[in-house]
């Protein structure tokens, strides 16, 4: 037999119909629909105050100083929280007084719109202080009189305090949610007669809206704080100048020592980290790396003032590098200037660069997250046949049905990663005309870029860890012991943490038009960036190769064209200006899956238009700038992707806060 209940739920943020379905013969099963997530980022405020000032110790050395200290506030709304009890191993007691089917139940799924939205608030100050001393060779060193140095410390703290509210209690929830009881009085309590649960409230997950009082969700909810830092320390020291001459122009030298410290914690508040919170669990984060690291480098003028070879010069630059994490490796980059006569210079470079793994990528620590998968051996949602055998080689029955469209991941840090490598060409064209007086003031330049990253840092992903054991055949089955079910064959945890697998491929061309020219009423001056990408290919763990360019396919935007405009004015200390930016429609396919004939949408075009205006003035007190704008003057918002997490869309590339405003002060002595 099957028992349906239906639920309609209803609040400011659009809730979908929930239907409550459950097989009796089965006990299992059970569930609540609700609709994905969305978030109202609201604006946030920011502060900041910087100062930075030289003093001549003598003829040649100076001592500088930069102090920053900047303090941002914000918050954001997220849908009421929603209720899974199977991922937080809670069961719904056949005694529970508002649970009119008696049998127990472990797949319950209910939106708490009686809770309210979530609030999510960060409150974070950023301090940053540069010490050094600066100065110049003597002048009786001969060739290395030319030569600078600089000795300095670097230091820089982000430290944050961020709250949650609107998340609720496993624990508390378990017993709100078990066995209970009407007392003599007629009032619901938690527990059995005898042995109740002092301050309980019992729970009713099977009424409508507004069955849910404030008395339960104030039982079983909680505001967590969290506290977290990243913090890095830099001691430099560099020098650099002449070494000889070629064709009557210098061949210079530079090189240095470096060492960094790079350090890095959270802290949950005490529930969620001892996973005791309904929503994403996680345990602390904490750990630092060092870095000791030589470099230097090196520009030769080869030829010169010769006819087609005005000037042709070499560079080289190196960095040999030992991390405290992964050891000791090195990175270089080649290059070439050839200026060619007055008005064109070509260039190129060729280099193999790295990214070391950053502390959260070392030592994240266990973390609770949900993406949108199902699981293979859902018989509801059409087994292949190879998933088919494979499921119920492992025991799974065929007639599984799970209703989960989100399945528990826990991602986190691996103290094991290698740092990601890259191979990176680039070539190009600067043309600045002077054949004529109305070019002066005119370049244009273009660029041809290929980078090519291996060993990416990432997770495999839940996607790839279920097909690779589901949907591959024999000995090329992997990834299984990563999935865990429950005693009725319901996944019930993932395990993804960061490894070094697949990569990227992408190419294309930068291009920079630069016109500034002076008249009797102002300054005036046009600057036009564009990128063309011919490709963006992203290599998964599992092999395969996604296009990710002009669809959403990798859940970022990547568009084939995106332009930027700025156009400036400025007289006696008085300037405006304006700023445009384009980024071309791309499209969106079902559940981000844009194989031949999958269903489609275009996701609009996105232009957005700031201006803004100055006044400097000069005094015997110093040099004082005021300065003022408004962003997004026409309010745009970002373009609608139905498949993006964070407020259906894609906040790196597209505008989130909306038409603000902004005012800033500096003053230099």
């Amino acid at each position: 037999t099957t028992e349906i209940y239906t639920l309609s739920l209803h609040d400011a943020l659009p809730i979908c119909d929930a239907q409550l379905t459950g097989n009796s013969d089965v006990g299992e099963g059970d569930f609540y629909n609700y609709q994905p997530e969305n978030y109202l980022v609201t604006p946030s405020e920011r502060y900041n105050v910087f100062g930075q000032g030289k003093i001549e110790l003598n003829s040649k050395t100076r001592l500088y100083a930069e102090v920053l200290y900047s303090n941002r506030r914000s918050e954001q709304l997220l849908a009421p929280t929603p209720l899974f009890t199977i991922n937080s191993g809670l069961t719904v007691s056949a005694d529970n007084v508002y649970n009119p089917f008696g049998r127990d139940f472990v797949d319950v799924r209910r939106r708490f719109v009686e809770a309210g939205n979530r609030l999510f608030t960060q409150d974070i100050d950023t301090y940053r202080v540069v010490l050094g001393l600066e100065g110049d060779f003597p002048d009786d060193w001969g060739r290395f009189s030319t030569w600078t140095w600089d000795f300095n410390f670097n230091f820089g703290r982000t430290q944050a305090v961020s709250t949650n509210g609107g998340q609720f209690i496993a624990s508390r929830l378990q017993g709100a949610i078990g066995p209970s009881f009407f007392d003599a009085n007629g009032v619901a309590q938690c527990g059995t007669p005898g042995n109740t649960i002092a301050g309980c409230v019992p729970l009713n997950l099977f009424g409508g809206a507004g069955t849910i009082t404030q008395d339960m969700v104030d039982y079983i909810s909680f505001t967590g704080i969290d506290r977290g830092f990243s913090e890095q320390r830099i001691f430099s020291l560099e020098t650099g100048g002449e070494i000889f001459e070629l064709w009557n122009r210098p061949a210079s030298l530079a090189f240095g020592l470096q060492h960094r410290r790079e350090a890095g914690g959270d802290q949950p508040d005490p529930i969620t980290a001892i996973g005791d919170s309904t929503g994403n669990n996680r345990t602390a984060t904490a750990g630092d790396y060092n870095e000791s690291a030589f470099f230097g480098e090196l520009n030769i003028p080869l030829l010169a003032d010769l006819l087609g070879v005005q000037l042709f010069e070499l560079q080289a630059q190196a960095r040999i590098f030992d991390f405290d994490t992964f050891g000791t490796d090195f990175m270089w980059k080649l290059g070439a200037m050839w200026q060619v006569y007055d008005d064109v210079t070509l260039r190129a470079t060729y280099s193999r660069a790295f990214r070391a793994p950053n502390v959260g990528e070392l030592f994240q620590g266990a973390s609770d997250s949900f993406p949108g998968v199902t699981d293979p051996c859902d018989s509801s949602l059409g087994r292949t046949p190879t998933a088919t055998a494979n499921c119920a080689a492992d025991g799974i029955p065929d007639d599984l049905v799970t209703g989960q469209t989100q399945l528990r991941t826990i991602v986190g840090g691996n103290p094991a990663l290698e740092p990601e490598t890259a191979n990176v060409l680039t070539a190009g064209l600067v043309w600045q005309p002077k054949f004529a007086p109305a070019f002066k003031g005119f370049s244009l330049t273009v660029d041809y870029f290929n980078i090519g990253i291996d060993n990416a840092i990432q997770p495999v992903s839940a996607p790839v860890i279920l097909n690779n054991c589901y949907q591959k055949s024999g000995a090329d089955r992997s990834n299984c012991d990563q999935i865990f079910r429950n005693a009725n064959f319901l996944i019930v945890r993932i395990d993804d943490l960061q490894q070094n697998t697949g990569g990227t491929d992408t190419s294309g061309m930068d291009f920079a038009l630069r016109y500034v020219r002076g008249t009797d009423i102002g300054r005036f001056g046009l600057n036009f960036d564009a990128t063309w990408t011919h490709s963006y290919d992203q290599t998964q763990p599992d092999g395969t190769v996604v296009d990710g360019l002009n669809q959403y396919d990798l859940q970022l935007v990547f568009p084939s064209w995106r332009y930027n405009l700025t156009g400036q004015w400025a007289m006696s200390g008085v300037g405006a200006g304006f700023n445009v930016r384009y980024v071309q429609p791309i499209k969106e396919c079902e559940d981000n899956n844009c194989v031949e004939g999958s269903p489609t949408r275009q996701v609009d075009a996105n232009v957005t238009a700031d201006i803004f205006a100055s006044y400097a003035f000069s005094t015997s007190a110093g040099y004082t700038s005021i300065r003022a704008g408004i962003n997004n003057i026409f309010d745009q918002e970002p373009p609608k992707i139905y498949n993006g997490f964070l407020a259906n869309s894609d906040a790196a590339n597209y505008d989130y806060l909306g038409r603000y405003f902004y005012v800033g002060l500096s003053h230099k002595l």
